[in-house]
């Protein structure tokens, strides 16, 4: 009986899916339009606050409601969740009898790490942060640091544990993007010292197999010259009008999306919803 609730909560689980050229998202085993509205970064942080919202929402014929989840508030103790926010918004989109759009702000949200746990907000030491060319250290989690990535993936796979345990029957939550726009504000990249043997080492193995194989997918200035063997990064990118810097901060570009993939599939679980991740260049 158990495998046969769990089968029909796979099947029915929000997805997406190819229809000939296009990509639908099915919800409850039917195209899924959504008619959409965001709240602001904190608005979902007050269920009072919420109250009034909920009917104005339905008011305008929405049928989706895209609302931050925020790291600080589901771990406010390292290795404690609480999940009473969640539950709270699931009750009342549901009855309200509307889906949810869940934003993950966890290491990084809009340029900066400003939705983190206190006890992480505390320990530059155990958690390090981007630093400027200046020298000067910003409050935003560096993507070199594996225990800045590995905080937030726990926390972040513990959420979708709970969702796939409290929403697997009802769907509410048909789609979650994995942080918002990450990247470094005020600077090109991370100077810090570890960024920095990083930035000066050799180009990430990954990230010149995906060009060969993509090369034709590539912009010019990387399509039209050879990639040698032995360094095809800059061999095909450098010899355009793209200079070494602006592709080791791609590579930077590439760490966050790293991460968000890690955090992504960390959060993988049997009943959830799609994902998709928020980045800014």
């Amino acid at each position: 009986m158990a495998d046969q609730e769990h089968n029909r909560a796979n099947e029915g689980m929000p997805q997406l899916r190819r229809q000939g050229s296009a990509t639908q998202l099915i919800v409850d085993g039917s195209p899924f339009l959504v008619i959409g509205g965001e709240l602001r970064n904190s608005s979902s942080s007050s269920i009072a606050y919420m109250q009034p919202i909920w009917q104005r929402m339905r008011d305008l014929n929405i049928n989706t409601v895209l609302t931050a989840v925020s790291w600080e508030l589901i771990e406010p103790t390292e290795g404690r969740f609480d999940f009473t926010l969640v539950d709270d918004l699931l009750r009342d989109a549901r009855s309200h009898d509307l889906r949810l759009i869940l934003l993950w702000f966890g290491s990084w949200k809009n340029g900066m790490s400003s939705y983190i746990p206190l006890w992480v907000k505390q320990d530059i030491g155990r958690f390090p942060r981007v630093k400027f060319r200046s020298g000067e250290t910003i409050e935003v989690l560096s993507t070199v640091a594996e225990a800045n990535w590995q905080a937030d993936a726990r926390a972040f796979a513990a959420l979708m544990q709970h969702i796939a345990e409290v929403d697997a029957n009802d769907h509410t939550v048909i789609m979650v993007q994995v942080e918002n726009e990450v990247g470094v504000l005020g600077d090109t990249r991370d100077h810090s010292e570890a960024a920095n043997r990083a930035y000066a080492g050799p180009v990430p193995p990954a990230l010149t197999v995906y060009l060969q194989e993509h090369q034709a997918d590539l912009v010019p200035e990387g399509r039209d010259h050879p990639q040698p063997l032995d360094n095809p990064v800059l061999e095909c990118i450098v010899k355009g009008t793209v200079e070494q810097h602006e592709i080791r901060c791609r590579d930077a570009a590439r760490r966050f999306n790293t991460c968000e993939r890690r955090r992504a599939m960390d959060g993988k679980v049997d009943v959830v919803a799609p994902e998709d991740v928020g980045q800014s260049l």
